[in-house]
């Protein structure tokens, strides 16, 4: 491999004949591209971000809040009950979510499936919790 360093700290490959790890090249020129500032900003804004991305820590199979005390942040329709459980995200801090199975899908493979809502409010006390074995609360906090 022949490197040229040209003017201005550009990096030219002219050959590249040799086995060598080429890729250590890209992280250079990468670098050279988008100053150091720019990534650690990056990693800074990535950092912030403060999306639930735990399972559910608990849940109540059977029972519901009826009347949640804030709107449903994400509505999922046809998923699995541990989709809603495991990868439901949304933009802040996940507390509860409310599965209601769908029928329809009883027979398919991976069942049960059904319409997942996440929410970003307070999460309902056991005496604020509905009977009915078509749902499935899952709590995150």
């Amino acid at each position: 491999m022949v490197i040229k360093a040209g003017g201005s700290s550009n990096l030219v490959i002219l050959s590249t004949s040799l086995n060598f790890p080429v890729h250590i090249f890209n992280y250079i020129l990468f670098f050279q591209m988008y100053p150091f500032t720019t990534f650690t900003s990056l990693l800074a804004i990535a950092g912030a971000v403060s999306a639930t991305l735990d399972p559910a820590k608990s849940n109540t199979k059977g029972q519901y809040p009826k009347n949640p005390s804030c709107s449903p942040s994400k509505t999922s329709n046809a998923i699995q009950a541990a989709e809603c459980a495991y990868n439901t995200r949304v933009s802040g801090k996940q507390t509860f979510a409310i599965f209601k199975v769908d029928h329809q899908y009883d027979k398919n493979n991976g069942a049960p499936y059904g319409t997942c809502e996440a929410y970003e409010c307070d999460a309902p006390t056991s005496g604020e919790m509905t009977a009915d074995q078509d749902y499935w609360t899952f709590f995150w906090k």
